[in-house]
């Protein structure tokens, strides 16, 4: 397995296969609608700190799980852009064998290229990768773990995540072949996304959003994810303000002197509308069918390592 660092995008690097903001926006906004349905979806708890401002806290604490969840599936509709692209079902453990931690742990990560273990050995441990992307035209695979910010992780829970993702990348084309009936893959690479899009260190694995079109060799990726969570800071920001209004309202008429209130015919300020019950992102998902495609066997020497960029030195 080698490193790989991968260069500021170049403004002349170009891809066969573009992302396009217009195209992609009806379905945005349909991802948009099913994330702030799930937040909604929440029934906030009394919270004697908070009180009546409990639900706007609580949708803030649920927006932070969503926007992770909502970047996923834009990724998973980005990476539909390219048809080459195969997004592996998702909420899959890949297991973390012994042997792989043995390895990292007594090797240089440079030195694992053409390394492959294989997965149908006894293990405990496993990691789940948030997307697998497997292209089958070029034979490399994308183990993903997508943060909303990785500003609040300290350095030790990265290295902790990096080493379960390369563990799971040593064993990553022998489990694609055989669990997920992907093509071969002669090379893995694994990316820890800064939702945020504040840090980019490709020699430790971290890339921002706008990289993620170097990473799926689709031009345009990286600003029409941006423009997803935009459309999705917009909405929340509307839908914090109106609850703050409310909440504010609610504190307003408890602290009315009763003659007010009387006065008022006993009128209170309306109840928050309710909202439907939410649907989880629900993203779309690229799968090959064993049934109709022979598989070529797959390759006996797999490259292993931090995922590197498409756009060429």
């Amino acid at each position: 397995m080698s490193t790989h660092s991968i260069p500021p995008a170049s403004p002349a690097a170009a891809y066969a296969h573009e992302a396009v903001i217009a195209d992609l926006e009806e379905d945005f906004a349909r991802l948009v609608d099913k994330a702030i349905g799930a937040i909604l979806a929440g029934d906030p708890k009394p919270d004697a700190v908070f009180g009546e401002f409990a639900a706007f806290i609580s949708m803030a604490r649920s927006v932070s799980y969503h926007e992770g969840k909502l970047l996923e599936a834009g990724i998973v509709r980005i990476a539909a852009c390219n048809p080459d692209l195969m997004v592996m079902p998702q909420d899959r453990p890949m297991p973390i064998v012994p042997a792989a931690l043995a390895f990292l742990e007594r090797n240089e990560w440079s030195s694992l290229e053409g390394i492959r273990l294989r997965s149908d050995v006894h293990y405990r441990a496993t990691y789940t990768p948030d997307l697998v992307v497997v292209n089958r035209k070029h034979h490399w695979a994308l183990i993903m773990d997508i943060k909303r910010s990785i500003a609040s992780y300290q350095e030790r829970r990265l290295d902790a995540l990096r080493q379960r993702m390369m563990a799971v990348a040593l064993i990553g084309a022998d489990w694609l072949y055989v669990e997920c009936k992907a093509p071969p893959v002669s090379e893995v690479g694994i990316a820890i996304i800064d939702g945020a899009d504040e840090a980019c260190d490709p020699d430790r694995g971290l890339f921002g959003l706008a990289g993620i079109g170097d990473l799926l060799e689709i031009a345009g990726a990286g600003a029409a994810l941006c423009h997803l969570r935009s459309m999705f800071a917009v909405r929340v920001r509307e839908e914090l303000e109106r609850q703050c209004r409310e909440a504010l309202a609610r504190t307003e008429l408890a602290h009315r002197p009763r003659h007010h209130a009387e006065a008022d015919g006993g009128k209170t300020c309306p109840d928050e509308a309710e909202s439907g019950r939410g649907e989880n992102v629900d993203p779309m998902v690229i799968e090959l069918d064993p049934s109709k495609t022979r598989l070529p066997q797959p390759a006996t020497r797999v490259r292993v390592g931090f995922a590197r960029s498409r756009a060429g030195p």
